[in-house]
């Protein structure tokens, strides 16, 4: 296990396996949270983590939409 806390935004976009510049796209729309330190941007490894686990949800709502029609 690493005790990285946080991580570059080119070992991001390799983990995600993205672009670099789909990457900064991404954390400049929010949906990739990000720290700046100077000119330093850098992701959160617990926050990217947390990114990949699924969100609980009531069902399937492509499932649902199929059923009623």
């Amino acid at each position: 296990m690493s005790n990285e806390v946080a991580i570059s935004m080119q070992e991001c976009a390799r983990r995600l396996n993205i672009g670099l510049k789909t990457c900064y796209r991404e954390a400049k729309r929010g949906r990739i949270p990000t720290l700046k330190f100077g000119r330093k941007i850098v992701v959160p490894v617990a926050a990217l983590e947390a990114m990949g686990r699924p969100k609980e949800s009531n069902g399937n709502k492509s499932a649902q939409a199929n059923s009623n029609g």
